[in-house]
């Protein structure tokens, strides 16, 4: 069997966010409740009914079939679960200003006639400009909150070749680097320099030729007025990136460049840094190497 330990202000800490849940349910369900999803997060592998009970329950106080009796016919509402877990977590990502929200949808391929929902839907990832596709399923809205910048109170570096999406699709990213900047947050934005043979290599790459360039062009004018607001605090680089990198506190974004494929088509990797050693601290190690190579641009 396998031990896992932990402090007890993790467990009180755990507990607490799964406490969350007991106004939504009784007290036998939330008792079922609050072992299963310790266990969906302490299963190793996928993550079934056996796999949790095992977990969390390795000495089966409980029935094996009270669990599966819950999941199967135990009557609570999910509105009111999420409702309390999103109030909690709006609580603490975001607990002042503006609240943004990311939308997106995914095709879950589950059917049949007790599937609720379920239905015809054009399918994203099959469907090319040339041909349609459509799978049967559930299509799932995904929401999220964009906190990762708006968070950051210390550190916001980004290391990449253009990332123009940032000031695409972050709502004032100029305007909000130079807002952070202003309130003592310390930023760096090192992107590629359009001249340089590593710029020219990766165009080729992903088949796009000078448009790379071009689009390293763009994201340094969008980077404008973070360098006019601090001299320095923009630079451009001549280096081979084999990941672009932001970094917002302790969080981490890792965005590997896999040959031939857009930044967006490739594995984002999530890290957050708890000391000297670890994967997120390599990745700003190399970001570190990196910036201090890289030259100024001009205000």
């Amino acid at each position: 069997m396998r031990l896992i330990r932990t402090s007890g202000s993790s467990n009180k800490t755990w507990a607490a966010v799964v406490g969350l849940a007991r106004s939504c349910l009784s007290a036998p369900s939330y008792a079922i409740f609050s072992t299963l999803l310790t266990g969906w997060a302490l299963a190793p592998g996928r993550r079934t009914i056996t796999a949790m009970i095992c977990a969390a329950d390795p000495e089966g106080q409980r029935a094996h079939d009270a669990y599966h009796r819950f999941v199967r016919a135990a009557r609570w509402s999910t509105n009111a679960l999420w409702r309390v877990l999103v109030i909690h977590m709006v609580d603490v990502l975001t607990p002042t200003g503006k609240l943004v929200l990311d939308c997106d949808d995914t095709l879950y391929k589950k059917s049949g006639r007790k599937v609720d929902g379920a239905g015809s839907f054009h399918d994203a990832v099959r469907s090319t400009r040339r041909k349609v596709v459509y799978a049967t399923g559930l299509n799932l809205v995904v929401v999220t909150l964009r906190s990762l910048v708006a968070g950051a109170v210390e550190h916001i570096d980004v290391l990449a070749y253009a990332a123009t999406w940032l000031w695409d699709a972050v709502p004032r990213f100029a305007d909000t680097l130079v807002a952070k900047l202003e309130a003592g947050c310390d930023i760096r934005v090192c992107l590629g320099d359009p001249d340089s043979a590593a710029v020219a290599l990766r165009g080729e790459e992903e088949g796009i030729g000078d448009a790379m360039a071009a689009r390293c062009r763009l994201a340094l004018t969008y980077a404008g007025p973070l360098a006019r607001a601090q001299p320095g605090a923009v630079r451009h680089s001549d280096r081979v990136l084999y990941a672009s990198l932001l970094r917002f506190d302790d969080e981490v974004l890792v965005n590997t460049h896999l040959w031939g494929n857009p930044a967006a088509c490739s594995p984002v990797l999530h890290l957050r840094r708890a000391g000297d050693n670890g994967m997120a601290a390599a990745a700003m190690g190399s970001f570190e190497r990196v910036w201090a190579a890289a030259q100024p641009v001009a205000a």
